[in-house]
């Protein structure tokens, strides 16, 4: 895994969404999950209508998803999934898409490749985020960031993605390091 810190980025991003325990249905990185549900109505969408918005970054389009905690989820489990993309007018895209901003923090970013997504991979990731960058991490949401390095769940140990760890304010000095 490889990591960097990308300081005081923000994002709003254009998509769609769903919110309660994506995995009732299937487990995890499974595609008949609500996840791989979401964004399987999400992809339907792009292709439906020709051009509905244009992804960024132009010539390899990232999309994004969240995960974003509300207030009762440690005691429901139910919480957001949101799929989407940058766009360039966020507010010109279809009324069916959601618009979902993101504040600006620092976020430690992890290049994930397939292979390494065994058991206890994502608490490791946090781990090192934490080790690396000695900041606490903001679990109100969190993203994962798909380009064309994303080759599919069918060829996941040949896939990379990005996890996108927001990272809390260090308080030395009031400002974020």
């Amino acid at each position: 895994m490889e990591y960097r810190l990308e300081s005081g980025r923000s994002f709003t991003l254009v998509g769609m969404n769903f919110f309660g325990n994506p995995f009732q249905v299937a487990g995890a990185w499974d595609e008949d999950n609500e996840i791989g549900s979401l964004w399987k109505r999400f992809m339907a969408f792009m292709t439906a209508i020709p051009s509905p918005f244009d992804a960024l970054p132009p010539g390899d389009p990232a999309w994004f998803e969240a995960h974003v905690a509300h207030p009762s989820s440690e005691e429901t489990g139910a919480y957001e999934v949101f799929v989407g993309t940058e766009v360039p007018s966020p507010m010109d895209v279809p009324i069916s898409c959601v618009i979902k901003p993101f504040p600006s923090t620092d976020y430690a970013i992890a290049t994930i490749h397939g292979k390494e997504m065994v058991p206890g991979w994502e608490e490791r990731v946090e781990a090192d985020a934490l080790g690396r960058f000695g900041r606490a991490i903001n679990r109100r949401w969190g993203l994962q960031r798909y380009d064309s390095r994303f080759k599919g769940m069918n060829l996941l140990a040949e896939s990379v993605f990005e996890m996108w760890i927001p990272l809390l304010a260090d308080e030395r000095g009031g400002k974020t390091i």
